[in-house]
């Protein structure tokens, strides 16, 4: 090898010398010394295109590309009622939708329940996570409205809740609280193993199924709603028999109390008053300023 070597060098070397237009150019003898393979593969391989990269699809993404499209029992249209009931039954349908499931429509709840798994799983631990809360709330309640019942009144001059009408009230709030702790247990206890679709097929497979289970599964809160507010009342009326004027004046304030935070909440929910505030905001900075120009200045 190194023979043709020095033979193709001075070869090279010859021509440059004999031809005037290769002079002053380094001599060119690395044509004729054969390439590695190593190298002719490496210089193959850069040559050829490389393949396009496939996207990876997730199993959220493909479940909802073969999902079923949403049945028309689930939406939030009443052909068959009358015209004037159409926006009550609407409205009433979406708030037991939100109290129940959290959702303001079903078409997002159709979706999680055409998910994988691991979504399906996540939403009814939420689910779970608050009729629970409301379960504990129940119970509280239950305990509170056992003593009102079962005990006399340190200071009857003061405040008498055995009368006949606070205790009747009391007797009302426990069982209303009562039958909303069983409901609630009972709920969480299905919900934990249910599966999506017996969810899909079952639980909602028509317009009458979806509102009892609405119902069913929003019944702990209305039931601990109810049970405050009849309990509330027989406390006043005990409170406004009372022969201190204090008692019977600060019922009032105590009663306002709690009232005046339900227009609070319901300000910081009202999403459509909000989207609508933030919209107009949006097209008013949209709009060119025109600026009147005063020739005297």
């Amino acid at each position: 090898m190194a023979h043709i070597f020095s033979s193709s060098r001075q070869r090279s070397a010859s021509r440059q010398l004999q031809d005037p237009s290769l002079q002053g150019h380094p001599a060119s003898y690395t044509s004729i010394i054969p390439m590695p393979e190593a190298d002719i593969n490496q210089t193959q391989a850069s040559a050829s295109p490389s393949p396009k990269p496939q996207m990876a699809t997730s199993s959220t993404h493909l479940s909802a590309e073969v999902a079923e499209p949403i049945p028309r029992h689930w939406k939030l249209d009443f052909p068959d009622a009358p015209l004037l009931l159409t926006p009550l039954l609407r409205l009433t349908f979406q708030s037991l939708l939100i109290i129940s499931l959290g959702h303001s429509h079903l078409e997002t709840v159709w979706e999680i329940s055409n998910a994988d798994e691991r979504v399906w799983i996540d939403q009814k631990d939420r689910l779970s996570d608050r009729i629970n809360t409301v379960t504990v709330i129940s119970g509280l309640m239950l305990s509170s409205t056992i003593g009102l019942i079962t005990t006399v009144p340190p200071r009857p001059s003061l405040l008498n809740y055995t009368e006949a009408g606070p205790y009747i009230c009391a007797l009302f709030s426990f069982g209303v609280v009562l039958g909303g702790l069983v409901v609630g247990s009972t709920a969480t206890f299905v919900m934990t193993k249910c599966p999506q679709r017996w969810f899909r097929e079952t639980l909602m497979g028509s317009r009458s199924r979806i509102c009892c289970t609405l119902i069913l599964v929003a019944y702990p809160f209305f039931s601990v709603g109810l049970s405050t507010i009849i309990l509330a009342i027989g406390l006043l009326a005990a409170a406004f028999q009372s022969a201190n004027p204090i008692i019977r004046n600060g019922c009032i304030f105590v009663l306002l109390m709690p009232c005046s935070l339900i227009p609070i909440f319901a300000w910081t929910q009202s999403e459509r008053f909000h989207s609508k505030v933030s919209v107009n905001s949006q097209d008013a900075e949209r709009l060119p300023l025109h600026v009147a120009h005063d020739p005297n200045i």
